[in-house]
């Protein structure tokens, strides 16, 4: 009996590896029919045709922020903020690229300074990507706090 739970067991991962090991998106693209495509031939008499119209191309809008989770918003109103002022920009001006819920390994937040002394205890919190420009700032923040560090001008 404990010979069969091992084996369904083993049987149950190598069937999620296989599972898990298909390309993403991948699509079975094998033909069951003839498709080829057919030339359209000329319009019937009296049928309007479609003319080429001078309409603009769709703009697109500038991608949208990632979505900040509740214990995070402070810290990142806090960190756009201390951005707009070291910069003398506007707020509104300021982007969030990215944000991630990390755990330090220590109270420094992942950004020690030298001298300081820190808490050895994980610590839950976030690093986010702010853009001012085209220059990019790292702020990192402890879960549920409602300040952040400027980590480092990431690029």
């Amino acid at each position: 009996m404990r010979h069969a739970r091992v084996l369904i067991a083993a049987l149950m991962v190598a069937l999620a590896l296989l599972v898990g090991c298909a390309p993403e998106g991948a699509v079975d693209v094998t033909p069951t029919e003839d498709v080829s495509p057919e030339a359209p031939g000329p319009a019937p008499e009296g049928t309007p045709t479609e003319e080429p119209t001078d309409t603009p191309a769709p703009t697109t809008s500038p991608p949208a922020e990632p979505e900040v989770p509740d214990d995070a918003e402070a810290a990142v109103a806090w960190a756009r903020g201390d951005l707009a002022s070291r910069l003398s920009a506007v707020e509104e001006e300021i982007a969030l690229v990215a944000i991630e819920a990390v755990e330090w390994r220590d109270s420094s937040l992942g950004c020690p300074q030298p001298g300081q002394m820190y808490l050895q205890v994980i610590t839950p919190g976030y690093r986010f990507v702010l853009r001012a420009d085209d220059t990019t700032y790292e702020y990192h923040s402890a879960r549920g706090a409602d300040q952040a560090v400027l980590c480092q001008e990431a690029g």
